[in-house]
């Protein structure tokens, strides 16, 4: 059935508060008003706001974020009073759009159009109030972007997370980057910069010291705890944090330290996602006589929730972990994808103030359900399911478009957070992280000594195929990303990544919020559900832009397939639509609704299989044309080779 890529859960601005690059302005490129960047965001923002905005204070605040612009920039004065904006949509933006011609004209020559639409844009995202809903300027766009890829994402710098204000602390360094190269450490505190004092300025000025292409040597004069200043040169390359590390610490314990809830798609090239390094660190903790876990979620800002619900199925069966909702009457529920690891020690799970989004669904559900300790400080209070929209000039908007609380207590996080079951102040100074102390950590081991291994779960029920299985059977189906067709978004597909999934509650976590998530899972599983196999394609990693996709899901049986392409497991995602195309057995049709907006979606039975073609445009860009074509292309496949079926089940006695 359909693979939505579900909504992320990840707070902008934690996630790239690090980021060394600047954002420069566009030149200059003519004098008529890019009113069309603003209607994009203006329309996107008024579809999609999980609150329904108020359209005269919208676009009160593009005018208010235009005018601020000009003003800085020394436009002519005065400027054009506001508008008279009326409540109805079209009515205000009609308003609105007479009246900014005249005020966008008064743009001092330096200011290019296109720079002066963002700053509106810029300001209605703010004037909502909503962490999750943010102008994304270009360069912002496509770091963001690549920081969703997952852990092969590479940056071009240092290589260094900082503290979050001056003095600038060296918290940690990209292993192997740069600045670890070059002899930097923990603890280290930046004075200078190619001579230039940099000790007591703000961020912004600090990335204008420190960007530089590769290649470029800088001269750093850092202060070293009981050392004093000193000199070390750094070339300016490229470096990756690895999305999860692990080790394990003294007396037994296995550390895991995650830094974001990356793309769960298996990498073209076979590079595990970040679900498969935990299950391979919770292995070869086993071999090594861990007896306790402590998973790190400080400065983690989220990411995708499907692989939050992963992770949580690591150490907890199926379980709802969040329940979504909009002013608009469409809500829903997550659940966990239970697959405990079969031996389960005592977790606790490390937070704070950059602990945002996915990172609070792991740590409210780890709570709610007894599972973990929670150690640390308050998390973010950022807690929101968001989607991420192109916009013209290559910028993004990224929108917040449900509101969600707790799985269990129903709890509203946003603006709260998740308090620790045990509160420790992280008070460090450059000579704690110069020793490595982490008193954090160590109030989170002392806390699980003399705590008992939990019951082991009980074992997965039998009859689903296995990820390998799934792929050796079904990868003939799928076509090579250079015969897959383009669309109006997509100019040069490639092959992004793949999917398998063998739980029933995969399933359910695949097709974004239900109302039953559990009950879902069970009526699954007795449609004689196997498992499915999907492909992404597309030109953005991730995906978190737009793409195509081919699923095909196995039954073990014609009547559970057939049951399975009649039924609408996502009612307020999917609407139905006449078929444009029959293929195959019969042939079903769908329009993407709230979450899904933009999405094209065509399934057909063939045999004991369902096969689903996706297009997931920018919403307005929508189009049947490309989805056919690749269904097409899929439908020869099965027919030349379709899957064979399966032999009677034995009586039980």
């Amino acid at each position: 059935m359909f693979r939505r890529l579900p909504a992320l859960m990840l707070a902008l601005g934690t996630a790239l508060i690090l980021t060394l690059a600047p954002v420069p302005m566009t030149p200059a490129a003519g004098a008529e008003a890019r009113t069309d960047i603003i209607r994009a965001a203006y329309t996107l923002l008024m579809d999609h706001f999980y609150r329904v905005p108020a359209p005269d204070a919208l676009l009160g605040a593009a005018w208010t974020g235009a005018t601020r612009t000009l003003i800085a920039e020394g436009a002519r004065q005065p400027l054009p009073e506001p508008p008279a904006l009326p409540g109805d949509r079209d009515a205000a933006w009609g308003a609105f759009t007479h009246a900014y011609a005249a005020l966008a004209a008064l743009a001092p020559e330096h200011l290019s159009q296109i720079d002066l639409a963002f700053a509106a844009v810029d300001a209605m995202a703010e004037s909502l109030g909503e962490r999750h809903t943010t102008f994304l300027p270009p360069p912002v766009y496509q770091a963001f972007l690549a920081q969703l890829g997952g852990s092969a994402a590479e940056g071009v710098g240092l290589g260094v997370r900082l503290s979050t204000r001056a003095p600038w602390m060296i918290l940690e360094l990209a292993p192997d980057g740069p600045a670890a190269r070059a002899g930097l450490r923990p603890g280290d505190t930046f004075l200078a910069v190619d001579g230039q004092d940099v000790s007591t300025v703000a961020r912004p000025a600090l990335q204008r010291a420190l960007a530089r292409p590769e290649g470029t040597p800088l001269e750093l004069l850092v202060e070293r705890p009981d050392v004093g200043p000193i000199t070390i040169t750094v070339v300016v390359g490229r470096f990756r944090f690895p999305d999860l590390q692990a080790k394990v610490l003294a007396a037994g314990t296995g550390y895991i330290r995650l830094r974001s809830f990356s793309s769960f798609l298996r990498d073209p090239s076979g590079r595990p996602n970040v679900i498969d390094e935990l299950d391979a660190a919770l292995a070869a903790f086993e071999s090594e006589g861990v007896e306790r876990w402590v998973l790190d979620l400080r400065g983690n800002a989220g990411g995708f929730g499907y692989t939050a619900n992963a992770l949580i199925g690591r150490f907890l069966p199926d379980v709802v972990t969040s329940r979504v909702a909009n002013q608009r009457g469409q809500a829903g529920e997550h659940a966990s994808f239970g697959s405990p690891f079969p031996v389960q020690r005592p977790l606790a799970v490390l937070v704070d103030g950059g602990s945002a989004s996915a990172s609070e669904i792991v740590a409210s559900t780890m709570q709610e359900y007894g599972r973990a300790l929670i150690v640390g400080t308050r998390t973010a209070g950022a807690l929101a399911g968001a989607l991420l929209f192109p916009l013209p000039e290559g910028a993004g908007l990224e929108i917040a478009v449900e509101e969600v609380r707790t799985g269990r207590g129903g709890v509203l996080v946003d603006g709260r957070g998740v308090v620790p079951d045990i509160e420790v102040v992280d008070d460090r100074t450059p000579a704690d992280f110069a020793a490595g102390r982490d008193p954090q950590l160590a109030a989170a081991v002392a806390a699980l000594h003399g705590r008992s291994v939990l019951p082991a779960p009980p074992p997965a029920l039998p009859g689903q195929l296995g990820a390998t299985e799934l792929r050796r059977q079904l990868s003939r189906y799928f076509p090579p990303a250079e015969e897959v067709p383009a669309t109006a978004d997509i100019t040069a597909p490639r092959h992004l990544g793949d999917l398998a999934l063998s739980q029933p509650s995969e399933y359910v976590g695949a097709l974004g919020p239900v109302p039953d998530a559990l009950g879902l899972a069970q009526l699954v599983r007795s449609r004689g559900w196997l498992g499915s196999y999907s492909r992404f394609y597309g030109e953005v990693p991730g995906p978190a832009g737009p793409y195509l996709s081919v699923t095909v899901d196995v039954y073990r049986s014609q009547a559970g397939a057939y049951a399975a392409l009649l039924s609408n497991d996502a009612p307020a995602l999917l609407e139905a639509i006449s078929p444009p195309v029959q293929l195959g057995d019969g042939t079903v049709a769908y329009r993407g609704a709230w979450l899904n907006a933009g999405a094209s979606i065509l399934v057909w039975r063939q045999g004991r299989v369902v096969i689903t073609v996706t297009s997931q445009a920018v919403p307005g860009r929508e189009s049947f044309e490309p989805v056919v074509a690749l269904a097409r292309a899929v439908d020869a496949r099965l027919r030349a080779a379709p899957l064979p079926e399966l032999a009677p089940q034995p009586a039980a006695p």
